[in-house]
């Protein structure tokens, strides 16, 4: 098999066959295959739960820089694929009623076939900007999200989707994705695109503590649904540690590191 054609098998992997998403900075969201609605910088405006990293810095800091590693590993149908790397975005809640981000990560991916391997690197950069987020803590934030991947002699991807947060008590909140997704292989074949979306929750043990699940729907781009789990604990102000899992025995870990801007 060509080194061309592993690297595309291995981007459609990274895509949905058990990793947390291409669409989602897997370093910020609480989710591994969904993207919350709130950027990782609170406004002060929201009394919403929050996921352990969201709510860490308080509503006084109103931008922040975020860096960290990830590492995932899962067991794709007929072979086994390991992904590290590292990322960094920026939020900024000046606007309370608009607080946006955007982000970019870069990953070394190894795709073990049995038959073939390949070793190759791949970024992704993203945006997400809340569109209505209003004072009302019963009514949702709703955002728009978009992300771009690209993988060395892999191909592209395309993600864009609309995220809703909607608080269903004082420590619990759901989220829902629809989108649309697009894959763009380098080499035999041509591009496919669907309807993409998910289901998404987040309890609030405390406010260091917070647990999630999520799932995502089957479409043509990914081949497949996919669920997960995944705990998040801030260590302190600036750090925080999350550790997941999901389908096809899919482990991940990270840590962040958020630097406030006052």
């Amino acid at each position: 098999m060509s080194r061309q054609l592993i690297a595309a098998a291995a981007l459609t992997a990274l895509a949905g066959a058990a990793q947390p998403a291409q669409a989602a900075p897997t370093f910020v969201e609480p989710y591994l295959s969904l993207v919350q609605a709130r950027p990782f910088v609170a406004s002060p405006q929201d009394t919403r739960s929050k996921d352990a990293l969201l709510a860490q810095g308080g509503t006084e800091s109103k931008h922040a820089l975020l860096i960290g590693p990830f590492f995932t590993r899962s067991d794709i149908p007929g072979g086994d694929l390991r992904t590290i790397g590292g990322g960094i975005g920026y939020a900024s809640a000046m606007n309370p009623r608009h607080p946006w981000a955007l982000g970019g990560s870069f990953q070394n991916t190894e795709l073990d076939l049995g038959t073939a391997t390949a070793d190759f690197n791949s970024w992704t950069l993203n945006g997400k900007y809340a569109v209505w987020l209003p004072e009302d803590a019963r009514k949702p934030v709703v955002s728009a999200f978009g992300a771009y991947t690209r993988a060395n002699g892999g191909g592209q991807r395309y993600d864009a989707l609309v995220a809703v947060d909607q608080a269903l008590g004082s420590s619990l909140y759901g989220t829902v994705n629809l989108g649309w997704a697009s894959f763009d292989p380098r080499g035999p074949g041509g591009s496919v695109d669907d309807f993409a979306g998910g289901l998404g929750l987040t309890w609030t043990a405390m406010p260091r503590l917070s647990f999630s699940a999520d799932y995502a729907f089957k479409n043509d781009v990914d081949g497949q649904d996919f669920w997960g789990v995944a705990a998040a604990y801030a260590l302190d102000r600036t750090s925080t540690l999350r550790v997941g899992g999901g389908k096809h025995s899919t482990v991940f870990a990270n840590y962040t590191a958020k630097i406030d801007l006052r």
